[in-house]
């Protein structure tokens, strides 16, 4: 039996297509911590080839895909499986941020206030320079 067993006995009892794993979850299925290789090198994550670890996944009809070796994530498709892509929450947009929209009317009026102020604030500033002169 190859150390690699309780991986291949957890993703044949796994219900679902996709598995989505980091290196913690595989290391804690296994009982133990992956090789160095596993962390420095993507190949040792292929599908190819007759190891014991590759024959834990591909025996039990699943492949390995978009290993990410920096972050510590890989994901276990069954080949045949539809992928469903689960989107992350985005943050709310300004405009639901505080509970009022981004731009209203009352926005706009307080704007058009500030800018005939200033309109005129600049005037009356411009007519006392030319009065002075």
């Amino acid at each position: 039996m190859s150390k690699y067993q309780p991986l291949a006995d957890h993703l044949a009892a796994y219900s679902g297509n996709v598995w989505p794993a980091t290196f913690g979850e595989i290391e804690a299925v296994l009982g133990f911590a992956l090789p160095k290789a596993a962390r420095s090198q993507t190949a040792w994550w292929s599908n190819e080839g007759g190891s014991a670890h590759t024959r834990a996944w591909t025996e039990q009809g699943w492949m390995v895909g978009d290993v990410d070796r920096k972050a510590e994530t890989l994901i276990f498709k069954k080949p045949d499986a539809p992928v469903t892509v689960v989107e992350p929450p985005t943050k709310a947009p300004p405009e639901e941020r505080f509970g009022e929209p981004a731009f209203s009317a009352k926005t706009a009026v307080i704007g058009g206030v500030v800018a005939a102020t200033l309109g005129l604030g600049a005037l009356v500033v411009r007519t006392l320079i030319r009065r002075r002169k």
